[in-house]
């Protein structure tokens, strides 16, 4: 029970997610933006049951709480059943929160196979704490922003109560436990390691190369090879090539800036790359043109 008064959070925030979405040409014309709640209300009336190819993005801000992570849950699980595509962004801006909170969020996204969800960090936001596990959680990361980490912390009150043997044993309990789902999202267990090394009233945020080494800011291993291999059964040997180029070139040029990707961009961009026709062969709903 002494887990339960472990914190991982740089500041107090308050939590607030938004959805966008997009049903007209070039997914942008008739671009939406909502609040959680009325999406979950449309979604619970049958009214977002056919958004379409469009992609959907998803926007968390604040801390990581039991009710916000509820929510976000809730939001996920009514996004994909809502987008024929399938794609769903999901934009991270959090100074972290609840440990079990953020474990319990990743480990929703791996329970559902959520393939085409994309854990997104953009160049504005940071993703810091505990958010770091929300974001190892998805099978798809994008990370443009700060991602931010440090050890976690006890409230004051609980660490007065506490020993030196007490405290020992929860930080070993829950190193274990990190180290553990790491290894199961198939991102470095040195991360949690390296946390370790950092005070609890710090922050340090980590370098593009540390974010590669440890596999935050790229797709899951195991799923990269998963599809690389149909892709090389579906397009050859050089379709996996390939697509790393088209997502580096096409794809993410023609996210704004708020995270909605253009159809109309996508078509203008990578209607002539070698891997546009492997990838309507593979996404043949996703409203893509090739020449």
């Amino acid at each position: 029970m002494l887990l339960l008064a472990l914190l991982w959070i740089a500041s107090s925030a308050n939590a607030s997610s938004r959805v966008e979405t997009a049903t007209g040409p070039g997914c942008r014309a008739a671009r939406q933006s909502m609040s959680a709640e009325s999406f979950l209300a449309q979604a619970r009336s049958g009214t977002r049951s056919g958004l379409g190819t469009c992609p959907i993005s998803i926007f968390f801000s604040g801390e990581i709480t039991a009710p916000s992570a509820s929510e976000l849950k809730a939001l996920l699980d009514a996004a994909v059943r809502g987008v024929r595509a399938g794609l769903v962004l999901v934009n991270l801006n959090s100074e972290g929160g609840d440990i079990w909170e953020a474990l319990s969020l990743a480990e929703h996204i791996r329970a559902k196979d959520y393939r085409f969800v994309v854990m997104n960090v953009t160049a504005d936001s940071y993703c810091n704490s505990s958010c770091v596990f929300v974001l190892a959680g998805g099978m798809k990361r994008i990370v443009t922003g700060n991602v931010g980490i440090h050890r976690p912390y006890f409230t004051e009150q609980r660490a007065r109560s506490m020993g030196y043997v007490d405290v020992k044993h929860a930080y070993d309990s829950i190193y274990e436990q990190l180290v553990a789902f790491l290894r199961k999202v198939n991102v470095s267990d040195r991360l949690v390691a390296d946390m370790w090394q950092v005070p609890s009233h710090k922050i340090k945020v980590l370098t593009t190369a540390e974010l590669d080494a440890y596999g935050l800011s790229r797709d899951d291993a195991v799923l990269t090879e998963m599809e690389s291999s149909d892709l090389r059964t579906a397009c050859g040997d050089d379709a996996p090539r390939w697509r790393e180029d088209y997502f580096e070139k096409v794809l993410t040029p023609c996210l704004d800036s708020n995270s909605v990707l253009s159809t109309e961009c996508v078509n203008r961009r990578g209607s002539r790359h070698p891997y546009c026709r492997c990838m309507l062969e593979t996404n043949p709903r996703s409203g893509y043109i090739c020449d």
